[in-house]
């Protein structure tokens, strides 16, 4: 592992081919950055960064300015290295896809792990629409 990450993964117990990291040290913003890594069968690997706030996900249904999340949440994807969305339950997280067509890209792995971290920055700036404080 890569030790300025700061992440020890764990492969899933109920999905055998994802893998579970946590970043907790060094946050402002976020209490943990939860990074959920899949193998797919259509050969792409899909890193997706759950932010933990305020002991749970989050959720834009729970937010105080839904709109405001969300549009906020689009300008990071067209602004930022890692792109913005939500699951199924409407959990917000930030990813990266990789296609394993050309082969495994271990320098590009190594490139999305690295950049994780920054998350909690923009965790900050979501706060106004999440409950309204400020960032640290």
């Amino acid at each position: 592992m890569l030790s300025d990450v700061r992440a020890t993964f764990r492969q899933s117990e109920k999905e055998p081919y994802n893998f579970i990291g946590t970043i907790e040290d060094g946050l402002k913003n976020a209490q943990s950055l939860e990074i959920v890594v899949r193998v797919t069968e259509h050969e792409t690997i899909n890193f997706r960064i759950y932010p933990h706030y305020k002991d749970g996900y989050v959720n834009i249904d729970k937010a105080k300015d839904s709109d405001g999340l969300m549009r906020t949440m689009l300008l990071f994807t067209d602004h930022n290295f890692l792109y913005w969305g939500v699951d199924d339950e409407e959990d917000a997280f930030c990813g990266y896809t990789f296609t394993l067509e050309s082969g495994f890209p271990e320098k590009s792995i190594e490139t999305v792990l690295r950049s994780i971290r920054n998350t909690d920055q923009f965790v900050g700036r979501l706060r106004p629409y999440i409950d309204g404080s400020v960032a640290k």
